[in-house]
């Protein structure tokens, strides 16, 4: 079997990283939406906490997450932006002319 080629490679190291990206986004989503119903199921049993308590409470959450999701993607950012490798003249000249 041959080898690809080296931007054949980087494109399916991409494309794997963009689906494991997509896949976790979606399960994140899923348990943060499971996560809300559970805990605004469990206020509403105490009769003491007020509806705007529950929702006022319920929203810091939302903020609190979408805070640390844009920590973590701009540290994230930041370390793909370290390692990522610039194509050299010869990776360059066999993505034109595939020699």
């Amino acid at each position: 079997m041959t080898q690809a080629s080296p931007p054949v490679r980087r494109l399916r190291s991409i494309i794997v990283l963009i689906g494991a990206f997509l896949l976790g986004a979606t399960l994140m989503a899923g348990i943060g939406a499971l996560l809300i119903n559970i805990l605004q199921q469990s206020l509403i049993r105490w009769t003491s906490i007020s509806a705007f308590w529950i929702n006022a409470f319920l929203g810091m959450l939302i903020l609190v997450a979408i805070a640390v999701d844009a920590l973590i993607m701009n540290r994230v950012r930041d370390l793909w932006a370290r390692t990522s490798v610039t194509a050299t003249e010869a990776d360059a000249k066999h993505a034109v002319t595939g020699e």
